[in-house]
């Protein structure tokens, strides 16, 4: 064999080994990337019913008979109805920004798969080529 057949032999199985840890991280990232999409799904879901439980609360006070729950009773009812219902919305915006978190990575993974298999579809064309260069 000569030198230039080794070296191309040797870039050959580089290339190769590069292309395929690419995949396997390719591979890993994917798998990410369905976690986190179930994950949103999931959130979106629970954000969703919780808001249906949110506005069933909210009614509590305005479906309460005014003329028969009246007074000092009622005024604590409705501070305690008003607390109740900012704590509500307070846990549902952090909800709703963790949902925008995982919009945010999901992105991000979406692009690194997408420049993992560029860098894939790369590193098997240099293999290609090496290995042509050698027959």
């Amino acid at each position: 064999m000569s030198k230039d057949t080794d070296y191309y032999r040797a870039a050959a199985n580089q290339a190769k080994a590069r292309a395929q840890a690419l995949e396997s991280e390719k591979k890993q990232v994917q798998g990410e990337l369905e976690r986190l999409e179930a994950a949103r799904k999931k959130l979106a879901k629970e954000i969703e019913s919780y808001s249906r439980f949110k506005k069933s609360v909210d009614k509590i006070g305005s479906d309460t008979d005014k003329t028969k729950f009246h007074g000092n009773v009622r005024s604590k009812f409705d501070t305690k109805l008003s607390s109740i219902g900012t704590k509500m919305n307070s846990f549902q915006n952090s909800q709703e920004a963790n949902l925008s978190k995982l919009d945010l990575e999901i992105a991000a993974k979406k692009l690194k798969v997408f420049d993992l298999a560029g860098a894939i579809g790369s590193a098997w064309q240099s293999f290609s080529d090496f290995m042509a260069s050698i027959f």
